[in-house]
């Protein structure tokens, strides 16, 4: 079926979309009067939350958020208003959506897929389709009962929208009136618009324009406060879980994993007898299994941690994607703008559990003054590359769990191979040590064994050797310590910047105009 668009030479269009998933639209945890932030009409549920509102309230609310939005729309498009509602509910939403066509100027369109008599009379102008989409009416609903006339359909006791409904389940192939409907609002509709189109109007053969969205400072702070609102009223349980497991998890671990794990130093002597010390020596015996142990508190804290906010990332990004989506496309704001908040939103909690639990962890205060802080750096640096990592995870499945989980899982065994841990990344082939470069929890676990046997903690001049950091093939220099805050500051920037390249693409997706209104010249036979 070919469809033509014309815009309006002297008005410009401000679109925006309205589905039938109204949840889509309405934040959670947010007061109907901190939604459309200034003083509600709906009075007598002003200081409600919108997720107790009702159905006919929230549609009526979304609505509302648009119409009050920096961004005012002239056009607005709304899937199944009343879906949902009660008959009454329903009239109270389409007489609402009325006085806001009639007083504001906005043109409203919807669709009705269970429409009655009295729904419908109070529309302004009808487009009914029947099966197969084709339309049968397009017109006011008091010039139904003389367009049936026309047709030649006896008159009968039902209303007229009654007896027309009839028909919109009827196949066109199969039924002469309604190949006779169709035949004759055709033609209405371009001897009506036949001399009036070409007058006020432009033919646009690719459609509507997309919205262009600009970054600003002063929204992002508008949108910083609401997110705070969100997660204060209502995401706060999700959130205290978040911060609650790691810590509790660190509690396990220190009650486990004794403080004496720190003291011993892993230096070994060259001019000792290797095979004494390790066969005969119990006392090395011991030195060892406190190695062997502090590692491992190292690495399982540290990793567990570390995904865990990878976790807590992707999660939270998935089920927050569809609010972002609708407002994005109704152009409340940039992609930018989204993300720059979204992150740093999501941070302020992740903030809390990289300080508690480094304060938990560390355990190697009276052996290296002050490294507390140097903890508190890899950990929060390692962290921002792991957030953006799960926000990729999400936007790359579009927010899809069933996708996410798996991902998720296979991300978690990747950050392990790729970790140092499971085996030095210079024993490994180039391919793994250049993905290796791309790992945050590597240079984070590297930089952490530094930090405890790193710097002098062996001496050069007595032969010995750091057996640690030559086990996990880690330079023991000053120089490499730096290496790896660079690599950590490096996988920030480059996670980051993929992981907003990707969503500009996925919500802003490029389209060439010309050769997009060329094929479709062609495929209606104008070209």
């Amino acid at each position: 079926m070919k469809v033509n668009f014309f815009l309006a030479h002297f008005m410009p269009i401000n679109t925006c979309y309205i589905t039938q998933e109204i949840s889509g639209h309405l934040l959670p945890g947010l007061t109907v009067l901190q939604s459309l932030i200034f003083a509600s009409h709906m009075n007598d549920v002003a200081q409600t939350f919108v997720q107790n509102c009702s159905g006919g309230q929230r549609k009526r609310l979304a609505v509302g958020l648009e119409l009050t939005s920096l961004r005012m729309p002239n056009l607005i498009l709304i899937d199944e208003p009343t879906s949902g509602l009660d008959s009454n509910s329903s009239e109270i939403v389409i007489t609402c959506l009325r006085r806001i066509a009639h007083e504001h100027n906005v043109t409203i369109v919807t669709s009705i897929h269970q429409p009655h008599t009295d729904l419908l009379l109070m529309f302004d102008s009808l487009y009914v389709l029947a099966y197969g989409g084709r339309c049968i009416y397009s017109g006011r609903s008091i010039n139904i009962s003389q367009y049936l006339q026309r047709i030649a359909i006896p008159q009968s006791k039902m209303f007229p929208i009654e007896k027309l409904l009839q028909y919109c389940s009827q196949d066109s192939n199969d039924n002469q009136i309604v190949q006779r409907m169709i035949e004759m609002t055709n033609q209405e509709i371009i001897d009506n618009g036949g001399q009036l189109l070409p007058l006020q109007t432009q033919l646009i053969i690719d459609g509507l324009q997309t919205n262009r969205h600009r970054f600003s400072l002063t929204c992002s702070k508008i949108l910083f406060h609401r997110n705070l609102l969100y997660i204060i009223n209502y995401r706060w349980k999700m959130f205290s879980m978040f911060i609650i497991f790691p810590i509790l998890l660190s509690l396990v671990l220190r009650h486990f994993f004794p403080a004496k794990i720190a003291i011993e130093n892993g230096c070994i002597n060259l001019e000792d007898d290797f095979q004494n010390i390790f066969c005969m020596n119990s006392d090395f015996e011991i030195r060892k299994n406190d190695l062997q142990n502090n590692v491992l508190y190292n690495y399982f804290l540290f990793f567990t941690i570390m995904n865990w906010i990878l976790i807590q990332a992707s999660v939270i990004f998935c089920i927050d994607m569809i609010y972002f989506h609708n407002e994005h496309r109704n152009g409340w704001y940039s992609t930018g703008m989204f993300y720059l908040v979204k992150s740093i939103t999501e941070f302020i909690p992740i903030i809390a559990i990289i300080l508690i639990n480094a304060f938990i962890f560390d355990i190697y205060e009276s052996i290296k003054p002050g490294i507390y802080v140097w903890i508190v750096i890899f950990f929060l640096l390692c962290s921002l590359a792991m957030q953006s990592i799960g926000h990729l995870l999400s936007i790359i499945t579009n927010g899809n769990f069933n996708y996410l989980a798996p991902i998720i899982v296979g991300a978690l065994v990747l950050n392990f191979l790729l970790s140092s841990y499971s085996s030095p990344i210079q024993h490994l082939n180039y391919f793994y040590k250049f993905l290796a470069n791309f790992s945050p929890l590597r240079f984070g676990f590297e930089g952490l064994l530094l930090l405890q046997y790193g710097f002098n903690r062996c001496h050069s001049d007595r032969k010995e050797i750091q057996i640690i950091l030559h086990q996990f093939g880690i330079v023991n220099d000053e120089e490499y310590f730096y290496t790896c805050i660079l690599m950590l500051v490096f996988n920030i920037i480059f996670h980051r910047f993929i992981t907003f390249l990707v969503l500009m693409i996925k919500m802003n997706p490029y389209n060439n105009r010309r050769k997009r209104s060329e094929r479709i010249l062609q495929s209606h036979g104008l070209n």
